[in-house]
């Protein structure tokens, strides 16, 4: 059922919280807890780690000191998340990011944390937002553009966790085609022995025209004209 639950931090926060060993429901939801809900950096190593909302910047050897357990049973945990599509995984050789792909933007959570709230944004927990509701489609396209990315980013010569920078095209047309064309599209393109798209960017553009229907071409040829441009590391320019 879509919406939230408003849990205030203090909970969390609370030595009742990690008195204990975590079980693996209760480390799941503790990442909520320590996700960014606004954009931020970390500092590994000398070097700065920027983070997005539904990302959380801590290794796992801190994780593990959090959760008491040891950090073997915090990465088998983190990897059967992300087999199961609630969080992405993107490590480095300076550290790991944790993104959570069900992450919903929650702006009256958001003001809360910034001593903003106003009488017109209370809600009582435990209800559906009916004024933030989030199409499962859209969320900013996150985790299902996190989806085709695991699909083609092996045939475009990247690693898994190369995905920043380039899941900003596949949200482009995932808005424009919807996701459940733009997936077929990926698999008509992907059994295709005849392409030659070497760019994932032209191909969430321009070349995935060939494979959305029944292979019209021309069909959506003029619909990405209007759509802003990105670059590779996906910033907008003109």
């Amino acid at each position: 059922m879509p919406g939230f639950t408003q849990i205030p931090n203090d909970v969390f926060d609370d030595p009742l919280w990690t008195s204990e060993k975590f079980t693996k429901a209760q480390a799941y939801a503790d990442l909520y807890r320590l996700a960014q809900f606004k954009p931020g950096v970390v500092v590994k190593r000398g070097q700065i780690i920027e983070l997005n909302p539904g990302q959380i910047g801590w290794s796992q050897a801190e994780l593990a000191k959090r959760w008491k357990r040891s950090v073997g049973w915090v990465s088998r945990l983190l990897i059967y998340l992300e087999k199961r599509q609630y969080i992405a995984l993107q490590k480095s050789n300076v550290s790991s990011t944790i993104t959570l792909l069900d992450w919903i933007k929650n702006d009256t959570a958001n003001d809360i944390a910034n001593g903003m709230q106003t009488e017109s944004k209370r809600y009582t927990n435990n209800i559906v937002n009916t004024l933030n509701t989030v199409n499962i489609e859209k969320k900013e396209s996150g985790s299902l553009s996190i989806k085709i990315w695991k699909r083609v980013y092996e045939r475009f010569g990247y690693r898994e966790d190369q995905f920043n920078g380039f899941t900003g095209y596949i949200s482009d047309a995932i808005k424009i085609h919807g996701y459940t064309d733009v997936d077929k599209a990926v698999g008509k393109f992907l059994n295709d022995p005849s392409n030659d798209i070497k760019s994932i960017n032209y191909f969430f553009e321009k070349g995935i025209n060939k494979y959305l229907g029944d292979g019209d071409v021309g069909k959506y040829s003029n619909l990405f004209d209007n759509v802003e441009k990105r670059s590779r590391h996906g910033k907008l320019f003109d």
